[in-house]
């Protein structure tokens, strides 16, 4: 939940910066700035959030075994290494993503 709030919290931040960018006339600082850390933010970190959703959702009763990881699944995201598919992914196609 703490991540989730996070994530928020740095996306107002983002937005207010953006605001102050545009409103003092840096539109340069804006298209330059702001836009890639909103995408970064929320291709890496919302992304993750959407796993942990998921993983909230998905109920793994009798296959703790099998519940899916989201530390190794975000650590194999950014070395880009492919998910092994003999364990659980959390959500089809996975891992294409």
């Amino acid at each position: 939940m703490s991540v989730i709030f996070g994530v928020c919290h740095m996306t107002l931040g983002l937005v207010q910066k953006a605001a102050n960018e545009w409103y003092f006339g840096r539109k340069n600082n804006f298209w330059h700035v702001f836009l890639p850390q909103i995408i970064l933010l929320w291709a890496m970190f919302g992304y993750m959030d959407l796993l942990i959703v998921i993983k909230w959702n998905t109920n793994f009763t009798g296959h703790e075994i099998k519940a899916a990881d989201i530390k190794s699944t975000m650590v194999a995201m950014f070395l880009g290494q492919d998910i092994d598919q003999s364990k659980f992914l959390f959500y089809t196609g996975q891992s294409y993503v």
